[in-house]
């Protein structure tokens, strides 16, 4: 990047890690079903790569490595993971999974991150690219293409339906700026993980304003993320722009088909 861009990208990429950052010592516990649904999804992964005979896979933001570590379960496959964030990656390093390498780096350097490196897949999934607005994302696109095999593939997702999560989930626990970013809290209705909040941030969570918010007496967890969002359509029109040539559905995952994930082939 330019040097003139350098300090947008660098501050971009501080917000995004600050969070998870404060996020990462209690992922695991406030989102423990989310494993399940990753394991649902790296079965959609493992069977496109066995139908295509593609072996090599990377997890881009593979975060604490859940996804990378349910693929690695399926012994034809060589699986690599990388994130942005030090301690997530450090707690991915820390599982029993049979990930071949877990590296630091974020999608702007991957060619740099995996130097020497050619992936028949790239996946990056749960909704990781909307953090980035659309010139960054179309460069972190241009950097997974970067590092995949001329017939290879990525598996990227989004939001199935920003409208409908807008209108029923978003307010008035977001807030849309000029940009059309959101800017989200996190919000936990579970009275243990509400404890566990208490207990490593020192917080004094609090009901929200509209007991509508997802759902009645919520509790607001005061770390705050920007999404700017797509939806399924968007993406793959972005993702055409960014020199992918075929973009497929993969289908949904997650609770109620939250999320819709598209097949990217390169060449």
């Amino acid at each position: 990047m330019s040097a003139v861009n350098r300090p947008y990208y660098e501050d971009l990429l501080r917000e995004i890690e600050s969070f998870y950052d404060r996020v990462a010592p209690v992922y695991p516990s406030l989102f423990g079903d989310y494993s399940r649904h990753q394991r649902s999804l790296a079965e959609k992964v493992a069977a496109l790569c066995d139908l295509n005979r593609w072996r090599r896979v990377c997890d881009v933001a593979c975060f604490s490595g859940t996804l990378a570590a349910e693929l690695s379960a399926y012994r034809k496959l060589k699986v690599y993971g990388s994130d942005l964030n030090k301690r997530a990656i450090k707690a991915a390093r820390m599982r029993k999974a049979r990930v071949l390498s877990w590296r630091v780096g974020e999608w702007f350097n991957l060619s740099g991150v995996w130097r020497g490196h050619v992936f028949d897949v790239v996946v990056c999934t749960g909704n990781s690219i909307v953090h980035l607005p659309p010139g960054p994302r179309k460069r972190a696109l241009r950097g997974m293409r970067s590092i995949l095999a001329s017939d290879g593939a990525l598996i990227i997702d989004t939001y199935t339906e920003w409208g409908a999560l807008e209108e029923t989930t978003l307010s008035p626990c977001a807030a849309r700026n000029d940009h059309g970013a959101i800017s989200l809290v996190m919000v936990i209705n579970e009275p243990d993980k509400q404890a566990l909040l208490r207990t490593v941030y020192h917080l004094d969570c609090r009901a929200t304003v509209d007991d509508d918010c997802w759902s009645p007496c919520n509790i607001v967890f005061s770390e705050r993320t920007t999404h700017y969002p797509t939806d399924p359509r968007g993406l793959a029109s972005e993702l055409r722009r960014a020199g992918f040539t075929t973009v497929e559905s993969l289908g949904t995952w997650g609770d109620e088909g939250k999320f819709s994930a598209l097949v990217a082939r390169r060449g």
